[in-house]
C-alpha cells in the first residue's frame, strides 16, 4: 500500500511521538481485568527473559495511526497506549525517590516539550486534567473533577495498576522491570498517509498472516474430530460467533474465556503437593492441556466433540458474558456482581470459576440463572468476610483459595438449584472466618495506601443500602458507591480528631486513634457534607446527621419512632442514640455494625436470590421483613 510505513518499535520509541485521539473514537474502556491481565503477562515475560533460551521481547500487538499536523492520530490501539501511559505515570511516582535518572526518562516520555509548549504524549484536551492530576497528585488527596466515564475509568485503572502490580517486581526490582519494559515490550506501528487506508488496515490486520493462537488450535483440533460436514460447519459457525462476542472484553478475551471455562469445569483442585497445578497449566497453554486430557474430558468420538464445541461452549459463553456484563450496575438479582466489581477483588478469576462451575449444559435457562445468582451472592459474602478481616490484602491465602476450589469442584455435580444453594451454604458455614473474627475491623493506619479506604467505602455502601432497604427505601446502593466530589459519598469519622476527649491524636495515643478508625465509628455521608462537617465535635455534627443517611440518623433520638424501634427489634440490631459519642462508646457501636454486617451478608441471601422471581423483585438486596409468612 503506497504511503504506508510499518515498524516494530519498543515503548521508549513509541512514546517519543505525539498522539491524538479523534472525537469519533470511543472512550477509554478497559476494565480492571484487562489491566490486570496485561500486568500479569508483562511480569511473566520479564521473568522468562532471564532464561538464556527465551527471547526477552514481549509483543503487545499492532497499533494503526494516521499522521496529520504533527500528530499520530490513533485509529486502533488507544486502549493499550492509554494503559501504558498510566503505567508510565505510576512507575514515575514509584521511582522518583529511588532512581531520579530513570524517573526523569519516564517524565520525558509522559510529557513532551515542543513548539506548542508542554503536552502529554497522548494529547487530548478532554483528558488533560485527569492526566495532570495523576501526575501531580497521585493519591488524588486534593480531589479531581471527573467529567465523564472515561475520566472515571482512567482514575480507576490507575488504581488498578497500584493494586495489581506484582509484589515481586516492586522495590529494587521495579527499576529493572521498567528498563526491560521500555526496551523489550514491542508493538507493530502501522502509519498511513490516507485515513481511509488506516481503517482498511484496522479491519484486516488481525485476520491475516498471524501465528495461530491457542484458541485457533483448539478449534482446529475439535473440528477435525467431527465427521459430519454439516455438524462441523454448524459448530464452526457458533465458534466464530462466540469468539467475536469475547472481543468485547479486550485483548485476550477469548483466551481468558477458554482458561476459565476449562478450570471451572475440569481442572483437578485443590492443588496438592505431588500433583500438577492444573489451573496454572491451563492458564499457561490451554490448548496443550486440552490435547493431553482429551480422553479424560470424554471427547471420545465425533458426537462428543460436536456437543463440546457447539453446546457446552455456548452454555459457558452465555454464562461468562452475563457474569462480565452484569457487573456495571446493581441490577435486580445480580447486584453481587456490581459489589465484586466495586471491590476490585484480586481473585476475579477465582470468583468466575465458582460461578461457571454451576453451569449445566442440560439445565433450563431459569435454573442456570438462579444458580449463577446464588454463586455470585456466595462470592459477595465470601469477599465481604475476607475484606472485613483483611482490608489491605488483595491476594488470597492458601486456606480461602482452597475453599473456593473445593466449592467449584462440588458445584460441578449439582443438578438442582436447591442442591447448588445447599453446597454454597455448607461451604460458607464451614469457613472459620466471619465478621466476629475481627472485632476491631475498620481502617488501618494512614500509611496503608488507598486500597483499605476503597474497601471500607464499598462495605459501608452495601451495609448502608441494606439498612435503607430493610426500612423500605429502594435502590440506594449505586448512589452510595459514587465517589465524585460533586455528587458522591465519602467516609466520615464520627469521632473528631481529638476523640471527643481533647487532642488524643496529637498526643500520639495510637489505641484511641484505632478506635476512631473502627468501622463502628464511620459513616458514609455526601462528600460535600463531609467537607462541611470537617472536624467539628460530635455534639455539633449530630444535629446534621439527622438529615443525612438513615444509618447516620441512628445517632440522633429523632430516628427512633415506634416503627423504627419495632423494625430494629425484628432485625436484632442494637442501635441507640448518643447524646455524646466518645471513644468509650465505639465498642458498643462496633457490635451493632457487626450485627448489621451479619444481616447484610447472612446466608439467608443464597436461597433468596435463587428464587425464579429474584430478577423482578424491586429490592436490590434486602430480605423481606422477617414475619411468619
Amino acid at each position: 500500500m503506497p504511503g504506508m510505513s510499518v515498524q516494530m518499535r519498543n515503548v521508549r520509541s513509541i512514546f517519543r511521538d505525539d498522539y491524538a485521539i479523534g472525537a469519533f473514537q470511543r472512550g477509554y474502556s478497559w476494565d480492571h481485568e484487562n489491566v490486570a491481565i496485561m500486568l500479569r503477562d508483562f511480569a511473566r515475560a520479564f521473568e522468562r527473559q532471564r532464561r538464556p533460551e527465551v527471547s526477552g521481547d514481549y509483543y503487545l500487538g499492532t497499533i494503526v495511526t494516521h499522521t496529520r499536523e504533527g500528530y499520530r492520530h490513533i485509529i486502533d490501539g488507544q486502549q493499550r497506549l492509554t494503559t501504558l501511559m498510566l503505567l508510565l505515570i505510576w512507575s514515575y511516582h514509584e521511582l522518583r525517590d529511588r532512581d531520579r535518572r530513570l524517573a526523569g526518562v519516564l517524565g520525558q516520555l509522559i510529557v513532551h516539550q515542543g513548539p506548542r509548549g508542554a503536552s502529554f504524549a497522548i494529547d487530548v484536551i478532554e483528558r488533560e486534567s485527569v492526566f495532570r492530576a495523576l501526575l501531580e497528585d497521585p493519591s488524588l488527596s486534593h480531589g479531581v473533577e471527573l467529567e465523564n466515564d472515561t475520566d472515571r475509568n482512567i482514575v480507576d485503572r490507575y488504581l488498578t495498576i497500584g493494586l495489581s502490580f506484582p509484589e515481586n517486581l516492586k522495590g529494587e526490582m521495579h527499576r529493572r522491570f521498567v528498563d526491560w519494559m521500555l526496551e523489550h515490550v514491542q508493538m507493530t506501528v502501522v502509519d498511513v498517509e490516507m485515513e481511509s487506508d488506516a481503517y482498511t488496515i484496522f479491519e484486516t490486520t488481525n485476520d491475516r498472516g498471524q501465528k495461530l493462537g491457542s484458541g485457533q488450535l483448539t478449534k482446529n483440533l475439535l473440528q477435525s474430530y467431527i465427521a459430519d460436514p454439516d455438524l462441523r460447519e454448524d459448530a464452526l459457525t457458533h465458534w466464530t460467533l462466540t469468539m467475536r462476542a469475547m472481543q468485547r472484553f479486550g485483548m485476550g478475551g477469548d483466551r481468558e474465556f477458554f482458561q476459565e471455562w476449562l478450570v471451572s469445569r475440569y481442572a483437578e483442585m485443590p492443588v496438592q503437593n505431588g500433583r500438577p497445578n492444573e489451573p496454572d497449566l491451563i492458564e499457561d497453554d490451554h490448548f496443550a492441556w486440552l490435547k493431553a486430557n482429551f480422553v479424560r474430558l470424554g471427547l471420545l468420538d465425533s458426537e462428543e466433540c460436536y456437543r463440546f464445541m457447539r453446546y457446552e461452549m455456548a452454555a459457558m459463553a452465555d454464562a461468562y458474558i452475563r457474569i462480565r456484563e452484569k457487573a456495571d450496575f446493581p441490577r435486580r438479582g445480580w447486584s453481587s456482581l456490581y459489589f465484586l466489581d466495586q471491590l476490585q477483588i484480586g481473585w476475579a478469576r477465582e470468583a468466575r470459576m465458582v460461578m461457571l462451575a454451576t453451569v449445566d449444559v442440560d439445565a433450563s435457562l431459569e435454573a442456570t440463572l438462579a444458580k449463577l445468582r446464588a454463586a455470585a451472592t456466595f462470592m459477595e459474602i465470601f469477599s465481604a468476610r475476607y475484606y472485613w478481616n483483611n482490608p489491605q490484602n488483595n491476594k488470597l491465602q492458601t486456606e480461602p483459595l482452597t475453599l473456593l476450589q473445593k466449592t467449584a469442584v462440588r458445584l460441578r455435580s449439582a443438578r438442582e438449584v436447591a442442591e447448588t444453594v445447599a453446597i454454597l451454604w455448607e461451604q460458607l458455614e464451614s469457613w472459620s472466618v466471619d465478621f466476629r473474627s475481627n472485632p476491631e475491623a475498620g481502617l488501618p493506619s494512614k500509611n496503608a495506601g488507598p486500597r483499605p479506604r476503597m474497601v471500607m467505602h464499598t462495605l459501608l455502601a452495601r451495609m448502608s443500602a441494606c439498612f435503607d432497604e430493610a426500612f423500605g427505601q429502594l435502590g440506594a446502593y449505586a448512589h452510595y458507591e459514587l465517589r465524585s466530589l460533586n455528587r458522591g459519598y465519602s467516609i466520615e469519622h464520627v469521632l473528631p480528631s481529638d476523640g471527643g476527649r481533647g487532642g488524643f491524636l496529637g498526643g500520639g495515643d495510637k489505641g484511641l486513634q484505632r478506635k476512631r478508625n473502627r468501622i463502628g465509628a464511620l459513616l458514609l455521608v455526601s462528600a460535600l457534607d463531609n467537607q462541611r462537617l470537617g472536624d467539628q465535635p460530635y455534639t455539633a455534627k449530630r444535629e446534621f446527621y439527622q438529615n443525612m443517611t438513615r444509618l447516620a440518623r441512628t445517632f440522633h433520638p429523632s430516628f427512633y419512632d415506634a416503627n423504627a424501634r419495632d423494625r430494629l427489634a425484628q432485625l436484632e440490631l442494637d442501635f441507640r442514640p448518643y447524646d455524646d459519642f466518645t471513644a468509650e462508646q465505639v465498642d458498643e457501636r462496633q457490635e451493632a455494625y457487626i450485627r448489621l454486617a451479619e444481616y447484610t451478608w447472612g446466608l439467608e441471601r443464597l436461597p433468596f436470590v435463587a428464587r425464579p422471581s429474584a430478577e423482578e423483585d424491586p429490592r436490590v438486596y434486602a430480605l423481606p421483613p422477617w414475619t411468619d409468612d
